[in-house]
This record gives structure tokens, C-alpha cells and sequence, in this order.
């Protein structure tokens, strides 16, 4: 039952934006929302019909705060701090179990460096990706060292000399070679050719392994051929092009068996270049136009992976507030919209119909039985094996 205190604290609420909290007895966390009019959305919880869930949440609750913001901006971020600090029970969240890697350019250093993370912090660092492997962004990474001499190594390059790296070419050493300024300018070089069309980079590294050839410089053309071919080989070759799709995501949200999940189909410069999988958690998983707005308030969190389109299944709500948010993150206007025609659409449900392929694919992973049991049965052995040895 409803706690009569709680219908009469709704009402004591001002009417301004912010914050509020539904706690339970013990002074937990159960849910977390944001509101432009804290009275008008706490009094919606004793007023209109609620779903199941959320009619067992409030009936949980005993307390409820608020928190007062000076705009809905204010009130979005603090809401996902809120969120990803206490985990709320009915609050939905992004699954920390698949975390894609990324290749992050330690721009807060002195002397900037390239390593892979499967984590985004902000610490003043470039963040590029996330790809679909960790081989790829080893070769990225192993390319762009080749190429400008950006360094990977995880040594003071104040305190330490030359490594191997910068006999191989690999490293432009300044640690003892490469002035502040030759290193920042290769540094540049390589967030340019990561953001930008590699084709660009492909076209001026063959014009100066000409121009090495018409100089005989034969050996420093052939360095400039192998990576050209490092380049092409990171290249994207898909049958399926998209020539007036440049930078957008498509997101599809689909959920199965108490399951919820969100897929992104990411087209760069006209091509599918990655297909991800996020599973979501929280009991308020199932409401899809909750479910997008967390995944994009929490996977949207440097410029570099903010893209100008977003093109969702459902809108989510306060669309509004997250396209400004993302808008002066990526300090040019972003765009969040639910197609409702031409390939635009069928791309939102094509990555919806993936969505709801993953969630099959788990559900059948769940059902069948591990390996080491199904060997337990047919050996007849009275409990699992822990350890199999095998002897020549």
C-alpha cells in the first residue's frame, strides 16, 4: 500500500526542475528520475495509471528526495551520475559484462601516447572506436606507429632513453630524439587519419613513395608500400554501400524472455563498418523509450564517438535534452530521430531485427548444456570434472 507521507511530500515539491529519488526503508536507492516540474511528475506517481512495476516500486518506496537543478541539462547529467553510481534496482542500466575495446590517444600527457581501453574516463584523452575486436585495434595501433611514429610504450619518456620501438621505425622517440614540436605535429597526423577518409592518406603516402622512387630512395619506398598496404588491408570492403549516410548510428531496441538489448549498426563514410551488441539490465528494462535514452545518455560520452545522426527504434524521452546535450559534446548539432521511411528505416530495423537475434542466440546458449556436463553423463561420473590431463 501507498504510503499516505509520500502522496503529501509529492505535493509539498516545488515546482521547479531537478532531481528525485524514491528510497526504500533501509535508505536505498530504488529509482532515480529527472522532471522540468518536480511537483507535476511526483504527483503523476499517486494520480495516473501506472504499469505494474512501477505501481510495486512505489509501493516499495518510503522516502522520497529531490535534488533542485538550475536547468534540464543540469538535471540529465546528474541523473546518469546518480544512475551509475548507485545502480538503482529500477533504474535501466548498460550490462558491464561486454565492454568493445577502443584505441585512446593519451591527450593529457606531455607526450601523448596510443594503448587500447575497453573503459572511456574523462581524462582529457582522445577516444576512437569502439571496434569489433581487439585485433583490430592492435593493428591500428601497429599502423599509425609506422606511420607517424606515435609512441605505444608506457615509459616517462622524460626519464627513459630510446627503446627498439624507434630503431625499428616504429617510435619517434621523444624520449631523446623527436623535439616537442616534431612529435605534437605527428600527433596531429594520426588523429587526422583516424577521423578522416583513409582513402585521403592512401593518395599521399603513394605520392610520396613516388617521389622516394624517382630519388631511388628505394628502401624508404618500400616502407611507404607496406604501409600503404597496412592501410588498404584496415580498409573497409563491404558489397553493401551507403554513399549518403556518412557518419550516422542505427539503433534497434528488442527484448525477449525478461531479456532487453540494444544493437548499433555504425556507418562510417557510406559503409556498415561495425555491428554492437549492449545488453541492458534493471527492472525497468522493458520500457523501450527508457531503455534508449540510458543507452545513449551512457554510451555517448566523448566527441569521438558521437556521431552527427543518431537514427533510433524508439524515440526516447527527453529527446529534446539529450540531442542538446550531445549537440555541445560534439560542439556541431547532432541529430536523434525515428525514421519512419526509405533505407533510413529499414536500416533502424534491421538493426532491431539483429537485436532480437542476439537475444535468441542467448537464450539458446542459456538452454544448452556445457560441454564438461554433457561429458560427466556419458562417462557415467558421479560429479563434473574440474580438470582433464592428456598424456602422449
Amino acid at each position: 500500500m501507498v504510503k499516505p507521507s509520500l502522496k503529501e511530500k509529492a505535493r509539498r515539491a516545488p515546482h521547479k526542475c531537478g532531481v528525485y529519488l524514491w528510497k526504500d526503508e533501509g535508505g536505498r536507492i530504488l529509482y532515480v528520475g529527472k522532471a522540468l516540474d518536480l511537483r507535476k511528475r511526483l504527483s503523476d506517481y499517486f494520480t495516473g495509471r501506472l504499469d505494474p512495476k512501477t505501481t510495486l516500486m512505489v509501493r516499495r518506496a518510503h522516502k522520497i528526495e529531490w535534488i533542485l537543478t538550475g536547468n534540464e541539462d543540469e538535471a540529465l547529467l546528474l541523473e546518469d551520475a546518480l544512475v551509475k553510481n548507485h545502480q538503482p534496482r529500477y533504474n535501466v542500466r548498460l550490462r558491464d559484462d561486454k565492454r568493445y575495446p577502443y584505441l585512446k590517444l593519451t591527450l593529457g600527457e606531455k607526450y601523448p601516447r596510443l594503448m587500447l581501453t575497453r573503459r572511456i574516463i574523462e581524462d582529457g584523452s582522445r577516444y576512437f572506436g569502439p571496434y569489433t575486436d581487439v585485433g583490430a585495434v592492435r593493428r591500428t595501433m601497429k599502423l599509425l606507429s609506422r606511420l607517424f611514429g606515435v609512441r605505444v610504450c608506457g615509459k616517462n619518456p622524460e626519464k627513459s632513453s630510446s627503446c627498439l620501438n624507434y630503431h625499428m621505425g616504429r617510435c619517434l622517440a621523444p624520449c631523446e630524439h623527436a623535439t616537442k614540436e616534431e612529435y605534437d605535429s605527428a600527433v596531429s597526423n594520426a588523429i587526422d587519419f583516424l577521423i578522416k577518409n583513409p582513402r585521403k592518406t592512401i593518395s599521399s603516402l603513394k605520392k610520396q613513395m613516388k617521389a622516394y622512387s624517382d630519388k631511388q630512395m628505394y628502401e624508404r619506398a618500400q616502407k611507404l608500400k607496406s604501409a600503404i598496404a597496412d592501410v588498404e588491408a584496415l580498409s573497409v570492403s563491404q558489397k553493401v554501400a551507403f554513399p549518403n549516410l556518412e557518419e550516422s548510428d542505427f539503433i534497434g531496441y528488442a527484448n525477449l524472455d525478461n531479456r532487453a538489448n540494444i544493437t548499433v549498426l555504425k556507418v562510417r563514410r557510406g559503409y556498415v563498418v561495425a555491428t554492437l551488441h549492449y545488453s541492458l539490465t534493471g527492472v525497468m528494462r522493458f520500457k523501450a523509450q527508457a531503455a534508449v535514452k540510458v543507452f545513449v545518455k551512457q554510451y555517448y560520452v566523448t566527441e569521438d564517438v558521437v556521431p552527427e545522426n543518431i537514427y533510433v527504434s524508439h524515440t526516447p524521452t527527453d529527446h529534446e535534452a539529450l540531442t542538446h546535450l550531445l549537440s555541445e559534446l560534439k560542439s556541431r548539432r547532432v541529430k536523434i530521430k525515428k525514421p519512419v521511411s526509405g533505407r533510413k528505416k529499414k536500416l533502424v530495423e534491421l538493426a532491431r531485427e539483429n537485436s532480437l537475434h542476439e537475444l535468441e542466440n542467448r537464450k539458446l546458449s542459456h538452454t544448452k548444456p556445457k560441454p564438461e556436463i554433457l561429458l560427466r553423463k556419458l562417462l557415467g561420473l558421479p560429479e563434473t570434472p574440474k580438470r582433464i590431463e592428456g598424456y602422449d
